[in-house]
Formats: C-alpha cells, structure tokens, sequence
C-alpha cells in the first residue's frame, strides 16, 4: 500500500507539471506560462479569447522583441501568415511556404501548419504573438513585401533572348522570388534555386560564390564558383553544375535560368531592421 501511494503522489505532481506547461512552436521547449497580469500586453483579467474569424487574412511581421523587454531586435527572417478559413501558410524571410491547418484552441493558442503561438493581443489591424521566445507584433496586410519587389516592372516584361550581363552587377546576394516555368519542367527530382550569392574577388576568370538549391522539401547551400561568358552563367560546386542564360541584370533584378524551362527572378537581398 505504501508503494502504491507513492505512485499515486508521483503521477498527481506529474499531472500538476504538465498541466503549467504549454506547447509553444514547433522544435521549441515547453515554457512555463507567466500569469497574463504580469505581461504588459496581455490583458489584464481572465482569460483572452479570440476566435479563428479574428485572425483570417495575411500578417506580417512588423516588430520584435525578447519577452520581458521593450527593445525591438534586428530581424531578416520576417514572419508570414496566411489564414484562408481553416488552413493555413506560414513563411519566415526567404524559407519555403509550409501548410497546414489553422486553429485557434483553448481561448488563444494559435495553431497554424504545425507552429503554435500564443495570441497576447489583436487589436485594429495588428496581432501580438509570443512563441515562447519573442513577442511578433503583426500587422494586416493586402499584400506581403516580397509579392510587390520588382513584379511591377517583370510582370510586363518577356524575357526570350538571352544577353550579357556585367559582373560588376551582380555581387551580392540574391533571392529568387518568383519562377516562371513550361507545363512538366518542374518535378519532384528538380532542383530549383533558392539563392545565389556572387562575392568580389577573382579566382582565376571564376568568382566564389554559393549557391542555395532545393527538391524534395529539403535545401542545401553550397560553395561554388561562377564564371560568366556572354549570355552564359556556369555555377559549380564540387559534386554538381549549372548552366544558366542570362536575360537581366542591374541594380536591383536579376533574372536567369532557361526561357525553355524554369526562369529565375531575383531580386537583391538588402536586410530589414525591425520589419522596416
């Protein structure tokens, strides 16, 4: 009787533990709830409670900060969500889009593709998040930021013929935004371009660089070298080639790839701080 009371006493601390945890996002360690009186953008009293309808449409992330602190940080990795009913896309910077299901549980756990948040405040058209981490100051929009770069002056335009570019154009960092690709180009075995960067300095009539590739739901970055001639970019690593066609290249667009099969626009990386 006495071991069995012992378990009893074991299982209900057990129980008492869990039960002042909540799941936060996805890879990120259960944190201990802080009582919402005690965090200065929470709601005072009770419980918040807020309802899927609240939080439908596209947010963006306009500010950061630690939990506990007024200081907004520096951020590249801008959060994304969308809300279409109960489904959900959420995108950080450049990263992949993942889906998934939309859900707001227990009064203000937000649940979207598989990350979980806590709902701290909505008010007009802005969103408080706190990942366990950081408090997200979301704001509504129509539009997210890297849909408006460069589409007004691409959109129009069709690139067919190949041209040169000067490589003084193209140092830096570049993100490919969009793709424009033939009916059956693009498969599961495809490797599509997330990034490349080009750095000054020369080795030999090639340029280091790296590359950010993708298939199957998986990146890989890798060193390469770049070497231009006339309408022809050759990108190596050293296990795999490119040859890309150059179509545009300036201050701000680049645009390369196989007018026959994938085209690559991209438009020059320039960090943002605090969302601005």
């Amino acid at each position: 009787m006495k071991g069995l009371s012992v378990f009893i006493l074991t299982m209900a601390v057990f129980a008492t533990t869990v039960s002042a945890q909540r799941v936060m996002r996805k890879g990120t360690r259960p944190q201990q709830l802080t009582p919402k009186g005690s965090d200065p953008d929470a709601v005072k009293t009770g419980k918040n409670i807020f309802s899927l309808s609240q939080v439908q449409g596209k947010w963006q992330e306009a500010a950061r900060r630690n939990l506990g602190s007024s200081e907004k940080l520096s951020y590249t990795d801008t959060l994304m969500i969308h809300i279409s009913n109960d489904k959900a896309e959420v995108r950080e910077g450049m990263s992949m889009n993942m889906k998934g299901d939309a859900a707001v549980e227990e009064g203000d756990n937000l649940s979207v593709a598989a990350d979980v948040y806590i709902i701290r405040k909505i008010e007009n058209d802005q969103m408080l998040l706190d990942d366990g981490e950081y408090l997200r100051t979301m704001q509504k929009v129509q539009t997210y930021y890297l849909e408006t770069v460069g589409k007004d002056s691409i959109k129009h335009a069709g690139y067919k013929l190949p041209q040169t570019v000067l490589t003084d154009n193209l140092y830096g960092k570049w993100i490919v935004y969009r793709r424009e690709a033939k009916p059956g180009a693009i498969n599961s075995q495809t490797e599509l371009v997330k990034s490349i960067t080009i750095l000054k300095g020369n080795a030999g009539s090639a340029s280091k660089g790296e590359i950010v590739i993708y298939s199957k739901d998986l990146s890989e970055k890798l060193d390469c070298f770049v070497t231009l001639k006339d309408d022809n970019m050759e990108v190596v690593t050293k296990n795999k080639s490119w040859n890309f066609k150059t179509y545009l290249a300036d201050n701000n667009e680049f645009v390369f790839g196989q007018a026959e099969e994938v085209m690559n626009y991209s438009k020059r990386l320039v960090e943002k701080v605090n969302g601005e």
